[in-house]
Order: structure tokens, then sequence, then C-alpha cells
């Protein structure tokens, strides 16, 4: 997804929405990109795409340096109009596709005019917009030939007008169920896939930065490599201060240096696979801001200490 420059519209009218389509199924062909979902909302876009090729930033850099230039020309305008590199996930298609699907699909009924309204209204809406992918796939409008209908279709029924009842009621039975943003679930907002994904994907880039120097600059990259399971952070940390589970699972024990020291690190290496509020429920800290404020007194506490610093710091080798 990418954002137009401090929230500036990037799609002006319907032209500009034509000639985006217009370029992105140009762009695709050329660089073998399929693309499954898309939705165009006035200041950002979003695409669900799979590339044949290791290609996404070539492809990504032509289609908006493209239609950047367009859309200046049109209306005599210059400089950037999106807000600099555009973000992206990786989704494990199996588990996942079809929730990041509707989550796009469902983009256009989250504005604040349509707050208040009934799931009704939305609906209505929803199946009256033009700028996204759901109509073509549900079968309400012609489907365009670059459109991968077939990939988000395939798992919702046998024929293809049962996929597209199945699939319009999955979708819209989201706007009942008050679905959240899949892509907060995302280790490092990066990989969005079960955790044999995860750990899989962290496998790969660990293989391919011990070859290359092609991860030096990302820091993405470098998280999820880093990442620590937390239970995993819990064994580590009771064999260290050689201090059982229940112990430094224990609520209001003071002078537990093993849980300060689990605290700490599992805010600063897990966050990344699990929420904050994850984080706190396994470590037994009754919420988030809990967690926030042990954290600030275990990080005050390690800046004065210079032997318990130098213990955190093996910890980390440890984990590493």
């Amino acid at each position: 997804m990418n954002r137009g420059n401090q929230r500036q519209s990037v799609f002006a009218n319907s032209d500009d929405h034509e000639t985006f389509l217009n370029k992105l199924s140009s762009f695709s062909a050329i660089f073998h990109v399929q693309i499954r979902t898309y939705c165009l909302m006035p200041n950002h876009f979003h695409f669900y795409l799979c590339t044949k090729e290791a290609n996404l930033s070539k492809f990504m850099q032509s289609l908006l340096t493209s239609y950047t230039v367009t859309f200046n020309r049109r209306h005599r305008t210059s400089g950037h109009l999106f807000q600099g590199r555009f973000k992206a996930l990786l989704v494990e298609d199996e588990g996942y596709g079809s929730e990041v699907s509707r989550y796009i699909h469902l983009n256009p009924v989250q504005i604040q005019c349509l707050s208040d309204s009934e799931a009704e209204e939305k609906i209505k809406y929803l199946r009256s917009f033009k700028w996204s992918s759901y109509c073509a796939l549900i079968g309400l409008s012609k489907c365009q030939k670059w459109l991968d209908s077939d990939s988000v279709l395939k798992r919702w029924g046998k024929t293809r007008l049962q996929q597209q009842r199945n699939y319009s009621k999955y979708v819209e039975g989201g706007l009942l169920q008050g679905i959240t943003d899949p892509f907060e679930a995302a280790a490092v907002r990066s990989v969005l896939g079960s955790e044999s994904f995860v750990e899989r994907m962290r496998r790969g880039l660990v293989s391919v930065a011990a070859k290359t120097a092609i991860n030096r600059e990302n820091v993405q990259a470098h998280k999820l490599i880093g990442w620590v399971n937390l239970d995993d952070l819990i064994g580590i940390v009771s064999a260290f201060y050689q201090v059982d589970r229940d112990r430094l699972l224990q609520r209001h024990s003071r002078g537990n240096e093993g849980r300060q020291a689990l605290i700490y690190l599992g805010s600063k290496h897990c966050r990344g696979r699990y929420t904050l509020g994850e984080i706190a429920e396994k470590i037994n800290i009754g919420s988030v801001g809990g967690l926030g404020s042990c954290c600030n007194v275990i990080a005050k506490r390690i800046s004065r200490d210079k032997g318990l610093a130098k213990r955190i710091k093996q910890l980390e080798g440890l984990l590493s």
C-alpha cells in the first residue's frame, strides 16, 4: 500500500482512477505480477498481489513513477505525489489470503461518514464502489483479464457462481463481525502467517544474510531475523538465573531480577511476533500500560547498574 504525500489526494477524478488501473494492467504484465485484489481510495491504495519473480520494488517504482508523471502533467503540478516508499507485507496465502482480500475490499465502507450506518447501507455502498476489485470478483461487473480472480475465489466453491456467492457472504459478513486489521498480527509488520511460516521466512533470511549483504539496509529483515519466541525466552532466562518458570511468571515478586530481565527482554525482542497485549498476558502483567511502566523502570535500573547491564547483555547474546 501507499499514501499520498502528506495524505494528499492521489486520485482527483475518474480519469485518474482509470489511468492508474490501465498502468497497473500494463506494468503487471511487464513484470509478471499477478494482481489478486485492489482498492483505490482517494488518498491511498491497497493491492494484494503475487510476484512470480523477485522484482516487487522495480514493479512498484515503475508503476508509481509513471502514474506520478501523468498525474502532474494532467493537473499541472510537480514534485512527489506519494509518501515515500510503498509498504509491503509477505502473506501466507493459504491461511491468510482471504482475510487480507476481505480487509482490502472493506476499505471503502470504513470511511467516517458511514461509521454509524446500518450493515445494509454499507453493503449497498460497497457494491456500488467502482474502484476496487470486489464487484468484478463477485460478478456484478466485468472482470478485467489481468485480475487473478481464480486465486481469490478457488477456495470458495466448485462452480464460479457458488464461489462468487460464498465469497460475497464472507466479505459482507465482516461488516456484522466487526473485523480487525489482519496486519496488526504481522511479525515485525513484515510477515503475516502461521508461526511455522514466520519461522521459515526468518530462517530463510538468516541463510541469505549469511551469504550476502542484501539485508544490511533492511530494518524489517533484521528485526525478523532477531525475533525471539516468548516461550524460548522464558526457558533461557530461567536457566540463566536458575529460577523455575513459575517464579519468573509470579506477579508482584520483589527482588526477582530474573522476572525483571524477562519483562525487559520480552518487550524488546518478542514484540515483532506478539502484540504487547499478548506479551503482557503471557508474562502475567495486568495490562499493556503496566508492561510499559515496568519496562521504563527496568531500563532506568539497567542504565544505573553496570552489573545488571552486563547480565542483560549476556542474555541477549544467548538469544542471538
